[in-house]
């Protein structure tokens, strides 16, 4: 879990394809930048309101590490030390950690919330300005997790609304499980892809669905043109839901689309694709009052 995004390199290439592809990170809730003092963050929005929905993150900073069995409470322990060291430091760091349930039981994942590259840029300088002690104890437990863990990888990511279905994160407050799929869209196929993607979320959208899709596309740390999708669980109970029927609101011809989307997915739709189930571990998170307002109990467990 890096804090220091020092990767200059991957911000310039991460907002170069941004513009690119035409991507640009928009919305999110309102996030203090790190080292602010809490007290000049905006009030809470009282118990009531967490009724509303909460917008997606703009920008994921995406990182996967494995650890071996043997290493996984020492790693774990260094992870509870970085947050006791952001809370000392009142560093406002927005992380969901979460554990793999498939396919690797030794996987982490950390999604790090930012609103845009540049409060990535930013976090970045208000780091290098924090006190020496604070540098010094960082650094150290940096250089821990890295002999502790087996594989790294970091992906930069900015979520596309316009492909994403009743994205309300206030629905992964509540769960307790995050289904993941990541897959590239073969190379001069991105337009009908997401043809496809406004279409399925035109059925979905008429049929009623009660789910919830957050699409990511990267923009560094992996191939062209590969997404990362979000869904939400509250158990594994969610699989047994039937699926629905999206042709009973179709046309003749929506109904043929419907039957034939992604048929010959080497062209049209996803490449391979890989799905991965998390467990949400609020020990490993660091999250806002709002975003943890909607599970209270959960995110900030009684001692």
């Amino acid at each position: 879990m890096v804090r220091r995004i020092a990767l200059r390199g991957i911000l310039i290439l991460a907002v170069t394809l941004a513009a690119l592809f035409g991507i640009s990170p928009r919305g999110g809730a309102q996030r203090m930048a790190p080292g602010q003092n809490p007290s000049a963050q905006p009030a809470v929005a009282p118990a009531a309101a967490t009724a509303s929905p909460m917008e997606a993150p703009p920008v994921l900073w995406i990182e996967r590490e494995t650890v071996a069995h043997e290493n996984m409470a020492a790693f774990i322990d260094t992870i509870h030390k970085q947050l006791d060291l952001f809370h000392e430091h009142q560093v406002v760091f927005r992380v969901l950690g979460l554990t793999s349930a498939a396919p690797d039981p030794n996987e982490f994942l950390f999604l790090i919330h930012f609103n845009s590259f540049a409060e990535m840029d930013q976090y970045e300088k208000n780091n290098a300005a924090m006190p020496a002690d604070y540098q010094k104890s960082m650094q150290d437990l940096e250089d821990q997790e890295a002999k502790l863990s087996q594989w790294h990888q970091i992906m930069a990511a900015v979520f596309r609304p316009d492909l994403s279905y009743s994205a309300d994160s206030s629905a992964v407050a509540k769960a307790r499980l995050l289904w993941t799929c990541q897959f590239i869209v073969p190379a001069g196929h991105l337009p009908e892809f997401e043809s496809d993607i406004h279409f399925l979320k035109d059925v979905y959208t008429k049929a009623g669905v009660d789910d919830h899709y957050f699409l990511y596309q990267t923009v560094a740390g992996a191939e062209s043109t590969t997404f990362l999708v979000l869904r939400p669980l509250k158990s594994l109970g969610d699989f047994d839901n039937p699926p629905p029927d999206l042709a009973k609101s179709l046309d003749d011809a929506g109904k043929f689309r419907l039957a034939h989307i992604w048929k010959d997915a080497t062209l049209s739709g996803p490449g391979t694709s890989v799905e991965r189930l998390y467990v949400l571990r609020p020990d490993l998170s660091q999250t806002s009052d709002k975003f943890a307002s909607f599970d209270p109990d959960f995110w900030h467990p009684k001692k």
